[in-house]
């Protein structure tokens, strides 16, 4: 049963890569600009949200997200306490859309996604969901948004749910994730190469159906060596992204060729 005051579903806390400092190479206006691009794919989905037109967006009651300075804060509050674990791949629909939109700046996100219960109060944001995803959205070495070890077990919860939404495999890949002490984790990441390649199709959806037509698995590889490119292009171009992190870009590529793998073997939906 959820507590008064108490509010449940999914949270994302995302880093932009190469934003900080960008203010030395860039006239603040054009930063703001960039901003506010993000600020508005992302009310578009609250918009989608808010008016029930969001495919599984139905069981949600509100979407908010908060900025400040390289930090996006995003939260997906559920109407029921049943729908909690069908949060997790609207939140990664959501977060990877963001992605690719970010990416096209020659940016990168980091970040990880909870869910859970919280509490708000106007900008303050707490509890313990919000402390689960703060512990771990820079923890991983790479350029990536991955779920947290806790809400990693319950999205393979939600997986073996009949109603769960046909997406939801796709969304996120499981994966061997590298962390900055050196360790790795078994855990799942978005699927940077789909949304790149749904940004490529100039759409944010795509039928899961379509996935199986051998045209499409084609565009969708050559959207992950454009992918790839797109990275390496960022990490050439970006004058704030500094030599000493190729070692994260690397372990994002060998995530990137993961994907590509599972797309080849036609394994995208299996865990």
């Amino acid at each position: 049963m959820i507590k008064d005051g108490e509010r449940q579903g999914s949270v994302a806390i995302l880093d932009i890569l190469g934003f900080r400092g960008l203010w030395g190479n860039k006239p603040p206006n054009e930063i703001f600009l960039q901003m506010t691009k993000y600020k508005d794919l992302l009310i578009k989905f609250k918009q989608k949200i808010d008016q029930g037109d969001m495919a599984f967006g139905k069981l949600l009651s509100q979407m908010n997200f908060h900025t400040f300075s390289d930090t996006i804060i995003i939260t997906l509050e559920i109407e029921k306490e049943e729908s909690l674990l069908k949060s997790i791949p609207l939140m990664g629909t959501i977060v990877g859309n963001l992605y690719a939109d970010v990416l096209a700046d020659k940016l990168l996100l980091r970040g990880a996604i909870s869910i859970g219960s919280f509490y708000t109060n106007q900008d303050t944001l707490i509890g313990p969901s919000i402390d689960d995803c703060a512990e771990w959205y820079d923890k991983a070495n790479w350029s990536g948004v991955q779920l947290t070890p806790k809400t990693f077990y319950a999205f393979r919860k939600l997986l073996k749910l009949k109603d769960r939404p046909v997406s939801s495999p796709m969304i996120f890949q499981p994966y061997r994730i590298p962390m900055k002490d050196g360790t790795s984790l078994d855990c799942s990441a978005i699927n940077l190469a789909f949304y790149f390649f749904l940004t490529q199709c100039q759409t944010k959806e795509i039928n899961v159906d379509e996935l199986k037509d051998q045209e499409v698995i084609d565009n969708m590889l050559f959207a992950c060596e454009e992918l790839k490119e797109s990275f390496y292009s960022t990490f050439l171009t970006n004058p704030t992204i500094q030599n000493k992190e190729a070692i994260k870009f690397q372990n994002t590529i060998d995530f990137i060729d993961h994907c590509i793998k599972r797309i080849k073997n036609n394994t995208l939906f299996e865990w």
